[in-house]
């Protein structure tokens, strides 16, 4: 084992053999990563070879997929929301405000559509059957791969967006009425 092979610890990630040098990271993308097939073989091996629980464990990931994605769309919903209320009044205060505001809605709308479109959209993960339990697992497990990348698309749109919006609100409260 290498010296400066990565350990985890909390939200941190520390590196053996080099004291004080510790960086805060959120997720796990400093490790490896099973393939599906692998992850599918995993999953059969931690459950003795029971398929319904290793079903289990995959739909309730797709049920935690399932929350983020309502919440985002909350989030979103509420930019759109606000922006009915207030948007002219920040839209008249100049032309910066309103490319942001209108560029930022655009960015929030796209995230909604892409999780409305695709990682709310529903596909029953008892409706794929294969050859064998464990290619029916790596199945699942790559659809549910696809329906996290999207998420993470719409994620990026929606943050960008909010942002944006958030930016424009800014200039109307340094801006006043007046236009600039």
């Amino acid at each position: 084992m290498s010296s400066r092979e990565p350990i985890a610890s909390g939200w941190r990630r520390i590196t053996r053999g080099a004291p004080l040098k510790s960086r805060p990271v959120m997720d796990f993308s400093d490790f490896p990563c099973l393939t599906p097939s692998e992850e599918a073989r995993q999953i059969l091996q931690d459950h003795q070879g029971d398929y319904p629980a290793g079903l289990k464990v995959i739909t309730e990931q797709f049920t935690k997929l399932q929350n983020r994605s309502q919440i985002l769309l909350t989030v979103g919903t509420i930019a759109l929301t606000v922006t009915g209320f207030s948007g002219s009044k920040i839209a008249a205060t100049g032309m910066i405000p309103r490319l942001l505001i209108v560029s930022g809605l655009a960015f929030v709308l796209s995230g909604i559509i892409v999780l409305l479109a695709q990682t709310l959209s529903l596909k029953w993960a008892t409706q794929i059957r294969l050859s064998t339990q464990e290619q029916t697992l790596e199945a699942i497990l790559t659809h549910r791969n696809k329906k996290t990348q999207t998420y993470g698309i719409a994620l990026l749109l929606v943050v960008i967006g909010l942002a944006l919006h958030v930016s424009s609100v800014g200039f109307y409260l340094l801006l006043g009425t007046g236009k600039g």
